[in-house]
């Protein structure tokens, strides 16, 4: 659900949020414990001159003392009765809070068990053609039992998952972790399919214009959106229940990522919760989802549609992403290492400071993208889409970088094949030259 359609409580109606952002304000905290402690120290100092006007009441003439003893009778009675009603108050709220709590931990329990439903299916037995297994009578079809997931149950625990991170905020990040946890062990990167990929090949002996020519357009013709490539990826479908999972996590609110970055900046999490590693996505709808920091490493993710995603600074490094939409995206900072990108579409895609150290990027469309000191060491950049003279002189590279024909190194660039330690150090002091450590 989108952040403004939020359904909000009378408490935050009124300007109250329901669970504080402590890390914020620290000064206000400091400042109500004086107040705390002063009033506290007022109070011990109210009651005991109370005591000792009782006192002298007390010990005082009878005929005057007798009004003064039943008001201060009521003052002693109100300053002792006090500190058990907030004590009362207190109870009876943290009574409150456990109960709701535990009523939250049932309700994770119960959509976790959903998570693991499976049901039985009875299936028609086939021969090694195809053809239906008959029983002896020759009429009565022979069926097999099979277990599977029961993806719409799976289903309800994750929209109640969605719903639980939503109420409790201290329990987003467990139900990002649950989320996927069941993606990796459902959708593991062995379990994708693999279409045949071959690409025409650059002949050695290509020679003069004419065939050059032929042999690119030919190249482009295998990757357009009407290619064979495209239609093998796109043929691929996500089952429903990992694509609900998916969903969920990108279209979390403002409110639950701020939440995670607090945690990482307070040095609870190391990085945001969204370990993604080695799962298989092919064909995942992400678009517009936030996976800012996610964790990607050799997650298969060909023909994935990730339009307007945020993906600055994740870890892609050795993934599969072949005929992946990336139009506008950001992957400013990202670690694409060793990342397959054939054929994908990056229009205007934002690629400032992100790692492409010995991408593939055959037929990779990169019009109008942004590709700022993208670092490009041990790259092959020649059978680029639309690939432009100023963004190859935005990037760094170096020696090892391969351009397209006609294009010139650019000056900057270190001219030698740099150890890979070196290569990064230049990089990083490129980078913190132009403001973007």
């Amino acid at each position: 659900m989108d952040e403004k359609k939020k359904q909000f409580t009378l408490l935050e109606w009124l300007g109250y949020r329901e669970f504080p952002l402590y890390e914020k304000a620290r000064w206000l905290g400091h400042t109500l414990g004086f107040a705390i402690v002063a009033v506290a120290i007022l109070m011990l100092v109210l009651a005991a001159y109370v005591l000792f006007q009782f006192t002298m009441a007390v010990t005082g003439p009878l005929e005057a003392n007798g009004e003064a003893i039943r008001n201060i009778g009521f003052v002693v009675a109100a300053l002792v009765g006090l500190p058990f009603i907030v004590w009362r108050a207190v109870v009876a709220q943290q009574q409150v809070n456990v109960a709701e709590q535990s009523h939250i931990t049932d309700r994770i329990s119960k959509a976790v068990e959903q998570l693991g439903a499976e049901k039985t299916v009875k299936r028609l037995l086939k021969d090694a053609d195809g053809n239906p297994v008959f029983d002896i009578d020759g009429i009565t079809p022979k069926t097999v039992e099979t277990t599977e997931p029961n993806i719409e149950v799976r289903l309800g625990g994750i929209y109640a998952l969605e719903r639980i991170s939503k109420d409790s905020l201290p329990d987003h990040i467990q139900i990002m972790e649950i989320l996927c946890a069941y993606v990796r062990e459902n959708a593991p990167a062995s379990g994708a399919a693999k279409p045949d990929f071959s690409a025409p090949e650059r002949p050695d002996d290509l020679d003069g214009k004419q065939l050059i020519l032929s042999y690119i357009l030919e190249k482009v013709k295998f990757f357009s959106t009407s290619g064979p490539f495209r239609k093998m990826v796109r043929s691929l479908k996500l089952r429903h229940d990992i694509q609900a999972a998916v969903t969920v996590i990108k279209r979390r609110g403002k409110r639950l990522r701020d939440h995670e970055l607090a945690m990482v900046a307070e040095g609870q999490l190391t990085v945001v919760p969204l370990d993604l590693r080695g799962t298989c996505l092919q064909a995942a709808d992400m678009s517009g989802g936030y996976f800012d920091g996610a964790q990607f490493d050799k997650s298969k993710l060909d023909g994935a549609v990730l339009d307007g995603a945020k993906l600055n600074r994740a870890v892609l490094s050795g993934a599969y992403l072949n005929v992946a939409d990336l139009n506008k995206a950001e992957l400013n900072g990202a670690n694409l290492n060793g990342a397959e990108l054939i054929g994908a579409t990056l229009t205007r895609a934002e690629l400032n400071g992100a790692w492409l150290i010995g991408a593939a990027l055959t037929g990779a469309d990169l019009a109008e993208a942004f590709t700022k000191l993208a670092a490009v060491k041990s790259t092959d950049l020649t059978e680029c889409v639309d690939l432009s003279v100023d963004q190859v002189n935005s990037m760094f590279g170096d020696a090892s970088t391969t351009l397209p024909d006609g294009m010139d190194r650019p000056q900057h660039w270190p001219q030698t094949d740099l150890e890979y330690e070196e290569f990064l150090q230049l990089w990083q002091a490129a980078k913190d030259k132009a403001g973007m450590s």
